[in-house]
């Protein structure tokens, strides 16, 4: 009997991801898992608190165009045999992986952890932190 049937990996190109890749690649290989891969397009912020963000059109595409990238490079971290499905998602990283997970009956995260210091952490929080307390499934964390 196999453990994880879908895995979703959280991709964001930093080495740590691709260290998370690897593992989702051999977890995959052994138990015949389907891989989804994500990337998370933060919505965009303001650089003054309390006034609208102002982005022009060719400045969010730039945006879109290179988290696409950053996705479709993941592709090649997998053998052929594995073929993960690419999508690229919207909004605030932790809740958009957890929810998307669910939607697609992930039984598996897999997520790379930078290491942020203590201080780094306290005012910026972490991508990883919050997946790990809020996932109902089990989440394998790839550190520096």
């Amino acid at each position: 009997m196999a453990f994880f049937q879908s895995i979703l990996l959280a991709y964001d190109g930093s080495n740590t991801s691709k260290k998370a890749a690897a593992a989702a690649a051999q977890i995959a290989a052994v138990n015949r898992s389907k891989v989804e891969v994500v990337h998370v397009l933060e919505r965009l912020k303001p650089v003054v608190t309390g006034e609208p963000a102002v982005y022009t059109p060719p400045g969010i595409d730039l945006i879109q165009d290179a988290s696409q990238e950053i996705l479709e490079q993941s592709f090649d971290l997998f053998p052929p045999e594995i073929n993960p499905r690419l999508t690229l998602l919207r909004g605030v990283p932790g809740p958009t992986i957890i929810e998307h997970s669910k939607q697609i009956g992930a039984d598996l995260i897999v997520i790379g952890h930078r290491g942020l210091n203590r201080m780094e952490e306290m005012f910026l929080g972490s991508v990883g932190q919050y997946v790990v307390r809020h996932s109902a499934m089990p989440v394998l964390v790839m550190k520096d």
